[in-house]
């Protein structure tokens, strides 16, 4: 009865369990794991945060964290992460003891675009969920900051702060955006009563630009605003459209939707690179053909591979003899039947 089928039931289960009635060799299937903690790793990062001031586009500023660990059990650091590429980091010693501190160093490269810059470096820290964090923040300018807002009451236009960092006075000229390509800037509309027929020049201003809706294509509008100084020739604004087709990218785009040229005379060629954003990286396997818009012409001068794609060189011509603000546009076509385009911005000096 009740023994023989309790006999009959553990040889089904050691038959189940090997191979021709014999015993299956295998390993340990399973392990016990400890999850990670949700508080917070007991390391404390000196200065809490970095404030790297004005810094100009492109440019690279170096960076170092104490890394303090407060606990009483050595920390191991897994890795270290960035809101953005431009920030590039390094442990000098990936484990802190008990009460001791390691060094992180690296660089933050100013990305193109002016206006405020904040970047974050997290730690993730071996058997916590919780990253560490510390933010990197600064002022991107070419030596005249600029910063935006909503027009109060209204949605038809935003005011563009303009100061000078060394406290110099200078003269707004034109204002001008990609909507209108290639025609030269219009006089500016000031907000805060300055007048420039009877004011003396400032060191800063607030000009009205009217705010974009859609530029008609995938590119975002951008502003230029000209400036008498020599070294700060244009200051050049992105205004995220509201409208939808700027998030409707083509199959290939570059990686910055704009080029600053500066100041260049009529018939100067500028040589400028973008990163063409194709799969693979190859160099010239690409460019098929370039058309330009706006008083520039622009040839092909050579590229070489990137892990993003093709880095582009372009020789970029002014055109237009007409000296004032300057805004263009190159098209590009590749061989793959994929196209991309980024605006061109400057000025054209006599």
């Amino acid at each position: 009865g009740w023994v023989a089928l309790g006999v009959a039931a553990v040889g089904v289960l050691v038959c189940a369990s090997g191979v021709f009635g014999q015993e299956k060799k295998s390993g340990r299937t399973w392990e016990m794991r400890t999850p990670p903690k949700t508080t917070p790793a007991p390391l404390v990062l000196e200065p809490a945060s970095i404030e790297l001031g004005d810094v100009r586009p492109g440019e690279k500023y170096p960076v170092e964290i104490m890394i303090r660990n407060t606990g009483d059990e050595m920390i191991v650091i897994g890795e270290t992460r960035s809101t953005c590429w431009c920030a590039v980091t390094e442990l000098t010693d990936k484990s802190v003891l008990a009460g001791e501190s390691v060094k992180l160093v690296g660089e933050v490269e100013a990305p193109d675009e002016l206006g405020m810059l904040e970047r974050h470096v997290y730690l993730f820290v071996e058997g916590y969920s919780q990253p560490i964090g510390i933010p990197i923040r600064g002022e991107v300018s070419r030596g005249i900051r600029v910063r935006t807002e909503a027009a109060p009451g209204g949605a038809e236009y935003v005011l563009a702060h303009l100061e000078s960092v060394d406290g110099e006075t200078f003269s707004v000229l034109s204002v001008g955006n990609t909507s209108v390509l290639g025609e030269l800037g219009g006089a500016p509309v000031f907000a805060g009563g300055f007048d420039p027929e009877t004011d003396a020049a400032r060191s800063e201003y607030t000009v009205r630009v009217p705010a974009p809706m859609t530029s008609g294509g995938y590119l975002n509008t951008w502003v230029g605003i000209e400036t008498d100084r020599e070294d700060v020739a244009v200051v050049d604004l992105n205004l995220q459209n509201r409208g939808g087709s700027a998030a409707k990218r083509p199959p290939t785009a570059f990686r910055f939707e704009r080029v600053y040229l500066g100041a260049v005379r009529a018939g100067e060629t500028v040589r400028v690179s973008n990163i063409a954003l194709l799969p693979g990286g190859e160099a010239l396997y690409a460019v098929e053909s370039v058309e330009c818009v706006g008083g520039i012409e622009a040839v092909v001068m050579g590229a070489q591979s990137a892990k993003e794609g093709p880095e582009v060189g372009f020789g970029i011509t002014a055109t237009r003899s007409a000296p004032g603000l300057l805004i263009g546009e190159v098209r590009v076509w590749f061989a793959t039947g994929a196209r991309g385009s980024f605006y061109v911005i400057g000025k054209v000096v006599e």
